[in-house]
């Protein structure tokens, strides 16, 4: 008898000599049953529910970090809207253009900046936050003279959720939704 030993624990039978013929086939022998993990209680956090799954570390101020920030700043900002829209068109009709694997992309472009666009507003708000306090600091510091000079707060920066709008239409969520039934059928 052959049997092969897995990366992960698993044996496989490949040859049986005590069968013949049409009785050898290849047989998976599962791993013995862990022991059942204590159920939790039934109440979800949001952050279950909606956050990711996955996450990833980058810092900031690293090189990466900007990059990564130019890069989603500017898809969020010039060619969102019209490249998520053309899409759309073309799931629509039905496009020979599409490859099957396009429709599951689509879904992946969405999710990260989206995710992206949603982490944003509370940095943003928080440097704000920083800006605005190191305005108060420097004004104190300066005492009068800086009162006289009459320098006005630092701005908020711009928060555009109109690129996001582009895919929080009835379409989206019905394209989504399909998506997802045709998932379940197929796993059932």
């Amino acid at each position: 008898m052959l049997v092969l030993n897995g990366v992960m624990g698993r044996k496989t039978v490949v040859t049986d000599f005590s069968k013949t013929g049409d009785q050898v086939i290849p047989q998976a022998h599962r791993k013995p049953p862990r022991q059942q993990a204590r159920k939790r209680h039934g109440m979800n956090d949001i952050s279950e529910v909606f956050g990711s799954n996955t996450t990833c570390a980058v810092d900031g101020a690293s090189a990466l970090g900007t990059a990564l920030r130019y890069v989603c700043d500017s898809l969020l900002s010039k060619c969102y809207t019209s490249l998520t829209t053309s899409l759309k068109n073309e799931f629509r009709r039905g496009s020979a253009k599409l490859l099957p694997n396009d429709r599951l992309l689509y879904f992946h472009l969405i999710w990260f900046l989206t995710a992206y666009h949603r982490a944003k507003g509370p940095h943003l708000s928080k440097l704000h936050t920083h800006a605005v306090l190191a305005y108060e600091a420097k004004k104190e510091t300066d005492g009068l003279d800086a009162s006289l000079a009459v320098e006005a707060p630092p701005p908020m920066v711009s928060y555009d959720q109109k690129a996001i709008l582009s895919t929080l239409d009835m379409f989206s969520f019905n394209f989504v939704l399909q998506s997802i039934e045709v998932c379940a059928t197929l796993r059932r």
